[in-house]
């Protein structure tokens, strides 16, 4: 193909299959060239599996093995559990009615790399529908394909991935309603990804409460449509996370007798792990630095031979979902 023909088609911002397949070969090469660094002395046996097999990836996954061998949503001892939501379990779960742990488990590591790869055309889409301005268009493209931090999860057992991708369609489909007519099936959508994203990560929960703040004064203040066009949009953004938290509530209610609309408290679900008492022995400070005692305790071998997962980090999923919002408002000042 022509030099001509590539300027051409990446001259249409339309044609998303050229840009969705060089953010996958430019991602793909970056991360695969870390992941080799990160694991060069590794055991050659090990390296793969060390690579894509991080953090709390068996908080998510367990359940779902436990759940198709047993009946119950358990992390251990047929305890049904509700320390985690099932955003990304259910991905995994999806990927399980076909094939095993060890496939199943990369099915999931290629489906969000994949998924990630279509979001830096989605953001960069998003920022061109904001701004009506290609340059933005190619500036965010660019920012984000080479974005380190987002991307670096792209190939790791951690819902971080999953929920930046699941952010950004929110974000696109929202501004779709905003900009084409106020459609109701991109509010919809909207809603969905949303809802995804808080299952994923459930601390974005507070979105399903700014988003319909912001969507009430566009429609009452801004469009003056009035309250009750106001109050409808607003219940259909959150219609897809009221049906499936009515779920979620309602099977640990059943199996748990307790209110959980979210997860409920680590060191109800974790033991000891998480409880204060053992929180504040982690943070002992002794001449010469920090004595981590979770990671020392994390580090002990268990029965299947792998390592403990260490302990879940919001901080950087609020870095890695905040980095979208960060980009937009850069190229609007």
């Amino acid at each position: 193909m022509e030099f001509k023909q590539v300027k051409a088609a990446f001259g249409d911002i339309s044609n998303w299959k050229w840009f969705v397949l060089l953010s996958i070969l430019i991602r793909g090469a970056m991360w695969l060239y870390l992941g080799y660094l990160v694991n060069l002395n590794l055991p050659g046996s090990e390296k793969l599996y060390s690579y894509f097999i991080k953090d709390d990836y068996a908080y998510f996954f367990d359940p779902v093995d436990n759940f198709l061998k047993t009946g119950t949503f358990s992390y251990f001892n047929n305890i049904p559990f509700t320390g985690r939501m099932p955003g990304y379990s259910i991905v995994y779960l999806l990927f399980r009615f076909i094939f095993s742990k060890q496939i199943a488990a990369y099915c999931v590591v290629g489906t969000q790399f994949l998924l990630s790869s279509v979001s830096v055309y989605i953001l960069a889409l998003t920022s061109y529908k904001i701004f009506n301005s290609k340059r933005v268009f190619y500036v965010t493209f660019c920012l984000y394909i080479l974005a380190v931090f987002p991307g670096f999860f792209d190939l790791i057992i951690v819902p971080e991935s999953f929920s930046v991708s699941s952010l950004i369609f929110t974000f696109y489909f929202l501004v779709c309603y905003l900009k084409e007519g106020y459609k109701t099936k991109y509010l919809i959508l909207s809603g969905a990804f949303l809802t995804w994203t808080i299952f994923l990560r459930e601390y974005t929960g507070l979105l399903i409460i700014i988003f319909p703040i912001v969507l009430c004064i566009n429609e009452y203040f801004i469009l003056k449509r009035g309250t009750l066009k106001a109050i409808k949009v607003v219940f259909l953004f959150c219609l897809p996370f009221i049906a499936a938290d009515s779920l979620w509530v309602t099977r640990n209610y059943i199996d748990t007798g307790k209110f959980i609309p979210l997860e409920s408290a680590t060191d109800q679900v974790y033991g000891k792990l998480y409880s204060p008492s053992w929180s504040a022995i982690d943070n002992l400070c002794i001449p010469g630095g920090k004595t981590d005692l979770r990671s020392t305790y994390q580090a002990l071998p268990i029965i299947s031979g792998s390592l403990r997962p260490k302990t879940p980090s919001n901080s950087r999923s609020i870095y890695l979902i905040m980095f979208p919002l960060i980009t937009l408002t850069a190229l609007y000042i």
